[in-house]
């Protein structure tokens, strides 16, 4: 709605007697408001995410010893083997809850860590695990590591291009451009997977 104002107006006196036609200004506060309490179409189930206990997060054994951990936006897994435990992203969100849902699960130490990809949002708390200890990533995700040069983002120490295999306790490892979803039962838990070298994407495969 367009306002129509005089110059008398404009000077805060008005003008008696004038012909023009004043025009409220409309209430955006008010359409905004509308608008926000609006019926919605529901929210499938599907997209309402795990339920989130007093823990603050959600945890799940999706294969043979995979675990998938989230607080219901973002998420991280770990492999536990006979030995020791192979851990994938480290959201900031769950940060330091990663490392306490590891340990109701396996006493075994955190031996080995994979990057998915470079994006802070999902691998910006991994300087909670050990220093010690390999950092895999993709050459693509490792280059992308060292300009930012974060220190909860530790470079990757092991770089590989196609294929990765990790030899750890009973187990082995492998992995296609570090696509996590071939070999879970579940793949749509996961938020993330990679499709070749760096090409990260949000949402199930």
């Amino acid at each position: 709605m367009t306002t129509v104002t005089t110059a008398g107006d404009r000077a805060g006196i008005g003008i008696p007697g004038s012909t023009e036609t004043i025009r409220a200004t409309p209430n955006h506060s008010a359409v905004a408001r509308r608008v926000r309490e609006a019926s919605t179409y529901p929210v499938p189930a599907i997209a309402t995410g795990p339920a989130i206990g007093h823990d603050g997060y959600a945890i799940e054994e999706l294969g043979d010893r995979v675990f998938w951990l989230s607080d219901g936006a973002y998420q991280s897994m770990f492999v536990v083997t006979d030995e020791d435990v192979i851990a994938v992203d480290a959201p900031p969100t769950l940060g330091h809850d990663i490392v306490r849902a590891i340990a109701k699960v396996s006493r075994k130490p955190v031996t080995g860590v994979v990057y998915s990809h470079q994006h802070s949002d999902h691998v910006g708390a991994m300087s909670i695990f050990p220093h010690d200890v390999p950092y895999d990533a993709q050459r693509a995700t490792a280059q992308r590591l060292v300009a930012p040069a974060d220190p909860h983002r530790p470079l990757a120490t092991h770089v590989f291009d196609d294929t990765l295999t990790i030899e750890a306790g009973d187990r082995v490892h492998g992995n296609e451009g570090v696509a996590m979803l071939a070999a879970l039962d579940r793949p749509e838990t996961l938020g993330w997977a990679c499709r070749g070298p760096g090409a990260a994407t949000n949402g199930p495969a």
